[in-house]
């Protein structure tokens, strides 16, 4: 299995978007969610025949829950300072809950949640705080995508933000100057997915799984293995030599992989995936861009981008351990240009950036 490329879906159970995980499923080889055992998601017909191929499973979270138990409420309490992880203290001042199924949280943390006033029991499910409910569920699918080596991937760019704030170890900080941290840089890329795949009906995204099963395996690796060997530097003479010679087995890998899509009668391409990783201080003067904008790195037909994210502390010598080859999580959507966003007339990248310092300050 060493060699097969998994993701935990988060933060939901059941697939809301299928023709999201259609395009997800066209180079994932698994998918997997988190769903307890006493519960049976409800699914649409258009899911099933990915159920029965068993390339979607369900990780049930009992055990999880309960050793993330202490550890979660421990960060809360003493180490996390992210405004939306913090307390209300009257149950009156929510206007919405969130519910959690039992099995989702172990018990001494749901005795927590109950002194604090933040959680309603009833029969079937907790209803917590909206905001600490979402962030713990995160907080639990980080845990338990990387026990498993599985990457993590989904279609929330606020859960992926609330995602990389714990992947960091809540040691983000966007407002501390960038030259007393390091940085957290993002890569996008884009048109991997069939702008038809709406149309396009599952036995053919199987049929495409099986018959190009090394292009797709390798349109995953390669993004893998640039990240982690840009990660890995620090010296500035030689991060934008490295970044060019790199991007060429990226770039070879998505035109591959275009190719291979080409048995599908795609009309066009779409679809855009980015991805968080940590990059030293000493070289990220590099991409010159401090304003939260990208840069294309690649022809702009490969549609490979660099972008500054946010900061983060270096702490005890922790950036080794940042550095994970599983250990990331990816945010796809379906639209086709990083310029297509619109918040405060920023492109995506700002979009994302925006997300997180909401997620650190607001």
């Amino acid at each position: 299995m060493a060699d097969l490329n998994f993701a935990l879906y988060y933060p939901s159970m059941e697939f809301h978007n299928i023709d999201w995980l259609k395009g997800m499923l066209l180079f994932w080889d698994g998918i997997r969610r988190i769903v307890p055992k006493s519960y049976t998601p409800k699914d649409s017909d258009e899911v099933k025949p990915f159920l029965e191929a068993e390339i979607i499973k369900s990780i049930d979270p009992r055990e999880d829950a309960a050793k993330i138990a202490d550890e979660f409420r421990n960060k809360l309490e003493n180490q996390y300072s992210a405004a939306a992880l913090s307390f209300v203290e009257r149950p009156e001042d929510h206007e919405r809950y969130y519910r959690i199924h039992p099995d989702k949280v172990d018990s001494r943390l749901r005795d927590l949640l109950s002194a604090k006033e933040i959680s309603k029991a009833t029969k079937d499910w907790l209803n917590v705080s909206e905001e600490l409910g979402r962030y713990y569920m995160l907080y639990l699918a980080n845990s338990i995508a990387e026990s498993r080596g599985l990457a993590k991937i989904t279609d929330s760019k606020e859960a992926w933000a609330a995602s990389t704030y714990f992947d960091y170890e809540g040691e983000i900080d966007p407002d501390t100057p960038f030259e007393e941290n390091n940085h957290v840089i993002t890569l996008m890329l884009r048109d991997f997915i069939p702008a038809n795949i709406q149309a396009i009906p599952a036995k053919s995204v199987l049929s495409f799984r099986e018959t190009h099963r090394d292009e797709r395996r390798r349109f995953i690796e390669s993004i893998k293995d640039y990240i982690t060997k840009i990660s890995k530097i620090n010296d500035p003479q030689i991060i934008e030599d490295a970044v060019n010679e790199y991007k060429k087995d990226v770039e070879d890998s998505i035109k591959k992989f275009r190719e291979s899509l080409r048995s599908l009668k795609f009309t066009s391409l779409t679809g855009i995936k980015a991805i968080a990783f940590p990059l030293s201080t000493s070289v990220v003067n590099w991409l010159g861009v401090w304003d939260y904008k990208y840069q294309v790195i690649g022809t702009t037909v490969a549609g490979i981008a660099l972008g500054l994210l946010t900061s983060y502390k270096e702490y005890k010598g922790k950036k080794k351990a940042l550095i994970k080859e599983c250990d990331y999580s990816y945010v796809y959507f379906l639209e086709n240009t990083f310029d297509n966003w619109h918040y405060n007339g920023g492109p995506l990248n700002y979009h994302l950036y925006r997300q997180i310092e909401e997620f650190i300050n607001d």
